[in-house]
C-alpha cells in the first residue's frame, strides 16, 4: 500500500509490522488490541510482541494492552481524559521539516518587514529635515531671512534643539507687552510662555534653541540693547558615584577622575568634545554609612545619556561604582530657607526643630534627640502644609522634596523626552 500525506510518499522506510486488511506484514498477527494507527497517514502499525528482540517492542510487560487501549480510545478509555497519540516517523520527519521551513519563512518575512520599517524611518527623516530647511512662509513660498539663518544651524534630531529654552531681558529694559505681542505674532515666532523672576528681569520660554535666537534678533531688532538680552546659564546633572575605594579623599579628586576615565573610555571620549563637562565637585561618605564614600560630579547631558545607557554604573578601581542622581537643594542652617547658605543669609535666625524664631539650631532646648510632638518644619508652616513633626533638615521634607522637583524642572536633561527612546 501506498501513504501519502502532503504530497509525499511514506511508503519507502516502512518498518515490515505495517498493518494491511487486519493482518501484520510481518508476523501475520491478528491481534487487533495491538495494533496503532498513525495520526498523520492513519497507517497501523503492530507494535507489541511482533519481533523476536523484544528489544524491538514499544511495551512488553503486562500494562501494554491497557496503554494500547487508551492510545485508541477504546473500551473504558473513550470518555477518558488524555490525549495519546501516535505518529510512524516517516509522517513524524515530513512534520519537523514542514516546521523547519515555516520557521525559515518566518524569519525571512519579519527580517523583510524590520528592513521596510528602516526604510520607512529613514524616508520620514529625510522628509522632515528637507522641511525643517526649508523654513518657506506660508504665504509666499519665499524663505524668511531668520528662516534660511535657522536652517543652516537647526536639526530636528538634534536633542539640544528641542530642548525648553529661556531667554531673559534685564530688569531696565521696560518692554512694551502690546509690542512684543504684535511682533511674536506677525513674524510666526513661537513662544511657550512669560514670567518676571525674582530679580525683576522678563523671562521668555521657549521651546527650542532656534525658537530663542529667533525671538532675541527681533527683540534686539526693537532697539533692546544686546547686552541686557541673554540666556541663562545652563544647570547641568549632577550624580553621586557610590562605593568608591576609600583611599580616595577630598584631596584626590585629580586621582579618581583619571581613574575613572581610564577605566570607563567612552566617558573619557565624550568629555573631550566642545561644551562637554565632567567635574568632581567633592568626595565625601555617604551618611547612612559613613563608612561608603562617593564621589559628587556636575556633568554634561550628553555624558549623563552616556552612563545612563550602560546601567548607571562606572567602573572604579575594582569595583563597579552605582549612579544616582543628585539634586541637591541649597538651605541655610540659620533661616532655614532654601537657596543660601548661613554665611550668606541677612535674614533672622529660626530653630530647625521646633521652628523658634527665639533660638538657633544648635541651642534648641530640646536637646539632639526630640520628641515628635516637638519637632515643627518652618518650611512647611510657611507652605502651609499640614504634615509638620519633622525637622527642616529632614530629607523626606515635603517642601524639600517640592524644590527638588523645580530644580529638576529647571534641567534640561530631566525634561528632554529624547532621553527615553
Amino acid at each position: 500500500m501506498m501513504a501519502m500525506v502532503n504530497g509525499n510518499d511514506l511508503s519507502r522506510g516502512r518498518p515490515p509490522n505495517v498493518v494491511s486488511d487486519g493482518v501484520c506484514g510481518n508476523c501475520n498477527s491478528k491481534e487487533s488490541e495491538e495494533f496503532v494507527s498513525c495520526l498523520m497517514c492513519k497507517v497501523s502499525f503492530h507494535m507489541n510482541g511482533c519481533f523476536d528482540n523484544s528489544d524491538d517492542d514499544i511495551l512488553s510487560n503486562s500494562d501494554a494492552k491497557s496503554f494500547f487501549k487508551a492510545i485508541n480510545k477504546v473500551g473504558k478509555f473513550a470518555h477518558r481524559p488524555g490525549n495519546f497519540r501516535f505518529i510512524c516517523d516517516p509522517c513524524l520527519t515530513v512534520f519537523e521539516n514542514k516546521e523547519t521551513c515555516t520557521t525559515n519563512d518566518n524569519v525571512q518575512i519579519l527580517d523583510k518587514r524590520v528592513t521596510n520599517l528602516s526604510e520607512d524611518v529613514s524616508a520620514i527623516k529625510t522628509m522632515l529635515t528637507a522641511l525643517t530647511a526649508a523654513g518657506k512662509d506660508n504665504s509666499s513660498g519665499i524663505p524668511t531671512a531668520a528662516a534660511t539663518q535657522a536652517s543652516a544651524t537647526y536639526n530636528v534630531w538634534n536633542d539640544k534643539d528641542r530642548v525648553k529654552s529661556l531667554l531673559v531681558v534685564d530688569k531696565e529694559v521696560k518692554l512694551q507687552a502690546n509690542q512684543i505681542e504684535k511682533s511674536v505674532t506677525d513674524n510666526g515666532l513661537q513662544v511657550s510662555g512669560q514670567y518676571t523672576n525674582k530679580k525683576g528681569d522678563h523671562v521668555f520660554v521657549l521651546p527650542s534653541q532656534v525658537a530663542r535666537e529667533k525671538l532675541k534678533t527681533e527683540l534686539v531688532a526693537s532697539g533692546v540693547p544686546t547686552d541686557k538680552v541673554a540666556e541663562p546659564k545652563q544647570k547641568y546633572p549632577a550624580i553621586s558615584m557610590v562605593g568608591i575605594p576609600n583611599n580616595f579623599d577630598k584631596e584626590s579628586k585629580g586621582t579618581l577622575l583619571d581613574t575613572i576615565f581610564k577605566q570607563n573610555p567612552c566617558v573619557a571620549d565624550l568629555a573631550k568634545e566642545d561644551d562637554s563637562l565632567f567635574e568632581i565637585l567633592v568626595i565625601k561618605p555617604i551618611k547612612k554609612n559613613p563608612n561608603i564614600k562617593q564621589a559628587i560630579i556636575r556633568l554634561s547631558d550628553n555624558i549623563r545619556h552616556a552612563i545612563k545607557s550602560t546601567g548607571d554604573k562606572l567602573f572604579c578601581s575594582m569595583s563597579s561604582c552605582r549612579v544616582y542622581d543628585q539634586l541637591y537643594v541649597k538651605r541655610c542652617n540659620k533661616c532655614q530657607d532654601f537657596g543660601h547658605y548661613a554665611k550668606e543669609c541677612s535674614a533672622a535666625a529660626c530653630c530647625g526643630v521646633c521652628a523658634s524664631p527665639d533660638h538657633e539650631t544648635s541651642g534648641c532646648p530640646h536637646g539632639d534627640n526630640p520628641a515628635q510632638n516637638v519637632l515643627c518644619c518652618i518650611n512647611c508652616k510657611k507652605s502651609g502644609l499640614t504634615n509638620l513633626n519633622h525637622l527642616a533638615s529632614s530629607l523626606s521634607c515635603p517642601t524639600y522634596l517640592n524644590k527638588q522637583q523645580k530644580l529638576k524642572a529647571s534641567i534640561s536633561y530631566y525634561n528632554d523626552s529624547s532621553k527615553n527612546l
